[in-house]
């Protein structure tokens, strides 16, 4: 018997059944099946009728197989090392607007052929979603303009992205977004 399993029965609440491949329809309403699928632990607990399976790797990390929703707060604690922000597309301005689909994108001009372009608005993104955008190329300038329609640059003045290395972060709340850091790395 595993270590993880023997932890599991000698917890407070004792399971009713341990097996190693009983089937989960021979479980009593109210009992529960302690198992080892391929390598990972799992739990099963019938509860009117309904069978409920819980997975945990051998770490002791619940591995969720479907979507979670939580209703209340979830509190977590996030490392820093961890935060990862994939990259979507690259994002064309059109009509002085581009329309975000993740957290991370680098932006072009219209058409990719002028030298410079404003960007006055973000369409897309979730409230309290931070965005990075840097420029595509360092040859072309973005210009991101203050209060023209949504966005709102710290400091009140427009920001230039005419860099590869340069960067704006940031965040939307309600309709708006604000870049919170505006940064030229030459």
């Amino acid at each position: 018997m595993s270590r993880d399993i023997r932890r599991l029965i000698n917890s407070v609440e004792q399971p009713q059944t341990f097996s190693d491949g009983a089937p989960a329809s021979s479980l009593q309403e109210g009992g529960t099946l302690v198992s080892l699928d391929n390598g990972k632990l799992v739990v099963r607990r019938k509860h009117k009728g309904v069978v409920f399976k819980s997975t945990m790797s051998r770490d002791g990390n619940q591995v969720v197989d479907k979507n979670l929703d939580v209703k209340g707060r979830v509190k977590a604690r996030i490392n820093l090392k961890d935060l990862i922000f994939d990259k979507g597309p690259d994002l064309e301005i059109t009509s002085d607007a581009i329309t975000v689909t993740h957290s991370f994108h680098d932006v072009d001009v219209s058409g990719g052929s002028a030298s410079t372009d404003d960007l006055e608005s973000i369409k897309g993104g979730s409230n309290g979603q931070l965005l990075i955008l840097q420029a595509k190329h360092g040859s072309r300038t973005i210009v991101i303009k203050n209060a023209v329609d949504n966005i709102h640059v710290k400091g009140g003045s427009d920001f230039s992205l005419d860099s590869s290395n340069d960067v704006a972060v940031c965040i939307k709340l309600g309709g708006d977004w604000y870049v919170i850091i505006a940064e030229s790395f030459q």
